[in-house]
């Protein structure tokens, strides 16, 4: 979670709102108070950052609303009340807060980095990491590691996985006593299969600091992924005796280890590689004029690709074994046997023969579900209890303006869930063009093997989430 300065600001604030001033006559002593505007600010500040940490938004509003009338130019009035903005859903008017106190104080670091916060949460990740940027490099600024973790977790929403781990690294160096960011770290080399540094990282944290649930699953994925299954035992005995009622051990016990933050991660950059890498040693064989597959009605086998003897290219192999070598179809489309021939010379290229069935698929009946909107909430509020951007809720629902009603029933979970094949292909090709492994394609569109899918046919590209 990106972590903003504001809390902190009352640390520096001093309490009290009048002035003694002392006079002598008569042997006495007379009191003449005097109200202290910048005094007063400072306490209504204070009371209306308690407030919020208390989630009692009314005497927030109205403590930072006094907080402005007696101090507006105070720069840590303005960004506070951009939090508070924040918090209960206006997003204009927290932009127009972190300007002001911007205008302020142009340099202010604790502004710049909530300012970055803010953006990033409306998937500004480019913009947020300048105002990071601009707070790390204020001399005065004691939070610089805080910036450049929220600057890690910024980016790697925008699947920047290197400058991530540059930026994680870079922070934990400045504060080596957080153990969290340690652990995010640790995570991210784990996810990008640096398994060396992400031991070697582990076990400086096992001996520095004390167990979380966070880093006892971390230890349960490392070693297991090692193939040390005793240790990975021992940790997880751990997970379950130390932290029962924490996410990680409930994930843990439910065999649902693929929806924790370690694991996903890993997943995302496993994805991304393979959607930016080629992968050697498997043919998809296509026809020269056209990448899809067509039914041919006068023949039982249809070839699909036979290369020039003139063209010249490299030696290819054709693996028998592999989903991706089901790339022809026959006119016998219902038998369940595979057939695959493959021939390779120097000049004479490969010729592919298959015949595969094609698959009845049906998902008009899959209903995406929808979230109702309850009694107090408003769509900042929503946006964090599913973990979903503001501006992902409002593309999803097509709503043009912030505002939701009691009873409505909002998209909270991308409602692009199906794909129309345009041209006639086996599942598994389609599979590599949405770039999702074929079993899962298959599990949800309720499958059994791989198959040809006619053209028009409408599939599930992913799974639909159940809230």
């Amino acid at each position: 979670m990106l972590r903003t300065a504001i809390y902190c600001l009352g640390l520096a604030l001093l309490t009290g709102c009048v002035t003694e001033q002392s006079y002598v006559d008569s042997n006495q002593k007379v009191r003449a108070l005097a109200f202290d505007k910048e005094d007063a600010a400072k306490s209504r500040l204070l009371l209306g950052l308690g407030y919020l940490r208390n989630n009692n938004y009314p005497q927030a509003k109205f403590n930072l609303d006094k907080a402005l009338e007696y101090a507006p130019n105070r720069a840590d009035v303005h960004y506070s009340l951009a939090y508070y903005y924040q918090a209960v859903g206006e997003v204009e008017r927290a932009e127009q807060s972190y300007q002001s106190s911007l205008k302020i104080e142009p340099n202010n670091p604790d502004t710049l980095n909530n300012y970055g916060v803010f953006l990033c949460e409306l998937g500004d990740h480019q913009q947020a990491t300048i105002q990071f940027k601009r707070a790390i490099a204020t001399p005065s600024y004691t939070q610089v590691a805080e910036s450049y973790e929220n600057m890690a977790l910024c980016v790697l929403k925008s699947d920047d996985f290197d400058s991530a781990v540059s930026y994680l690294t870079t922070s934990y160096q400045h504060n080596p006593n957080r153990s969290e960011t340690l652990i995010n770290l640790i995570s991210l080399q784990y996810a990008l299969g640096n398994m060396p540094v992400a031991f070697d990282l582990y076990e400086h944290h096992l001996s520095h600091f004390d167990d979380t649930s966070s880093s006892l699953l971390l230890g349960v994925l490392l070693e297991s992924s090692a193939g040390r299954y005793d240790i990975a035992e021992q940790f997880r005995k751990r997970l379950t005796t130390e932290f029962p009622l924490s996410r990680e051990n409930l994930l843990l016990n439910a065999d649902l280890l693929s929806e924790s933050v370690f694991e996903q991660r890993k997943h995302r950059y496993l994805q991304l590689q393979k959607r930016n890498n080629t992968i050697g040693g498997v043919i998809v064989a296509k026809s020269k004029k056209s990448s899809s597959l067509k039914p041919n009605t006068n023949a039982s086998v249809m070839n699909v690709n036979k290369k020039s003897e003139q063209e010249a290219s490299p030696a290819l192999v054709v693996n028998p074994n592999s989903v991706h070598s089901v790339v022809g179809i026959g006119k016998d489309l219902s038998l369940p046997e595979e057939t695959i021939i493959s021939q390779q010379g120097e000049n004479s290229g490969i010729e592919i023969i298959e015949r595969v069935p094609i698959l009845d698929i049906n998902v008009d009946n899959v209903e995406i579900p929808r979230y109702t909107v309850q009694y107090g909430e408003n769509l900042y509020r929503v946006s964090i209890k599913f973990n979903v951007q503001i501006s992902a809720l409002m593309k999803w629902n097509k709503l043009k303006k912030q505002q939701i009603n009691v009873g409505d029933k909002l998209y909270v979970r991308n409602p692009d869930v199906f794909y129309t094949v345009k041209e006639t292909n086996n599942l598994s090709t389609i599979a590599d063009k949405l770039n999702v492994p074929l079993d899962k394609l298959m599990q949800w569109n309720n499958v059994k093997q791989d198959g040809v899918v006619t053209a028009g046919t409408k599939i599930l590209k992913v799974e639909v989430e159940q809230l």
